[in-house]
């Protein structure tokens, strides 16, 4: 395995400047520098594990769902340290009978039904969660539902006429459309609907390589939906 592995690697560096003449001999190098320079002065951000929900919390009271969630918190932790995924540490429906229950003793936490070995070998620390008066927490009450404002037409319209730009564009490169005008930058554009190359340029997450080789043809494309605009609201 570890052969194979310094193998892999040790492929990489050839395989780059291969890639890099390539990208050199089509004009598309600039491209690929400016998008890497993006992402590495990305902002690394460290977020904790996702802690799962769990079904079948809603006759909790307020104290029994602060049990549940340092219960939960708790087996993330340990399924991290172990390396193993978390219904092996303890499954939902027993997490979710412990925080009902609360056990306070060793003997009270061995009467509850589907508890693992390894959770009554270990069952001090665990019971300490329980025993501990975590913050409790509010469910949260629920909002009504409100549909959305109805589209805008005129961006709605420059919407589709990106789209359809994106599209036959990217078949004439042989590009995926995601890599020519990601869906993150349709609406801003949509929105603002730029006339001129500086105004497109001013919008966040363009890239100049962008611009300079398609900012015409995008400008192009939008005034084509303005004028459609103007002439359905004259007719």
């Amino acid at each position: 395995m570890l052969a194979y592995a310094s193998n892999d690697v040790a492929m990489l560096i050839p395989l780059y400047y291969r890639l890099r003449k390539h990208l050199k001999e089509i004009g598309r190098l600039s491209w690929v520098e400016e998008e890497s320079q993006a992402l590495a002065l990305a902002p690394v951000s460290f977020e904790p594990p996702v802690i799962p929900k769990i079904n079948g919390t809603a006759d909790l009271s307020p104290r029994q769902m602060a049990v549940l969630d340092a219960l939960v918190a708790h087996r993330e932790l340990v399924a991290s340290s172990k390396d193993t995924p978390r219904f092996k540490v303890i499954g939902d429906a027993a997490i979710l009978r412990l925080a009902q229950e609360m056990p306070m003793n060793y003997e009270a936490l061995k009467a509850i039904p589907g508890i693992p070995r390894p959770i009554l070998y270990h069952s001090r620390e665990w019971l300490e969660i329980i025993r501990k008066p975590p913050k409790l927490v509010s469910k949260e009450p629920e909002v009504p539902f409100s549909p959305p404002p109805p589209p805008n037409p005129a961006v709605a319209t420059r919407i589709n006429r990106l789209r359809l730009w994106r599209s036959e564009t990217a078949e004439k490169l042989g590009l995926k459309t995601g890599l020519l005008l990601p869906q993150r930058l349709l609406n801003p554009i949509a929105v603002m609907g730029p006339s001129t190359i500086e105004e497109l340029a001013n919008i966040e997450g363009i890239m100049n390589w962008r611009v300079q080789n398609f900012g015409v043809s995008i400008l192009q494309a939008l005034e084509i939906t303005d004028l459609s605009l103007i002439n359905n609201a004259n007719q």
